[in-house]
């Protein structure tokens, strides 16, 4: 990257909380149209690297950053769009998304993320039905 965008991300991202709790919202649309900038300059560059490396895979060569799992640059290509996604809704838009968060939370019923013996780590259900129904109380 040429430049990175991490101090100002953090600035952006407090300033924005502050002019929302303060009811501030002029102050806040300016800050959130920053960071939906930041985050196209972000992904215009990540999208050329991606280029780049598909260009040096199809010619035959193999760039030195050219990931170990083939699947990698399918998964960076459905978090591109889905950040294209957040970056480009409008405020009146239907199946909005509000955070880049992992695709299997998105299918998960809503109120079973508490934590329970029968949950792995990110709340889901790791075992049967039938297991389920005697291991909780």
């Amino acid at each position: 990257m040429k430049q990175t965008f991490a101090q100002e991300r953090k600035t952006l991202r407090r300033k924005a909380d502050g002019y929302a709790h303060a009811k501030q919202f002029k102050r806040l649309r300016k800050a959130l149209k920053r960071q939906r900038t930041i985050l196209g300059v972000v992904m215009r560059e990540v999208r050329r690297k991606l280029d780049a490396v598909r260009v040096a895979v199809a010619t035959g060569g193999a760039p030195a950053s050219e990931p170990d799992n083939p699947k990698a640059l399918g998964d960076l290509e459905s978090l591109l769009q889905r950040a294209e996604r957040i970056r480009t809704q409008q405020r009146n838009d239907k199946n909005e998304l509000y955070a880049m968060v992992p695709l299997h939370r998105e299918r998960e019923q809503p109120g079973f993320h508490r934590r329970c013996p029968a949950s792995d780590h990110f709340g889901t259900h790791a075992l049967s039905n039938d297991s389920f129904n005697a291991v909780h109380w």
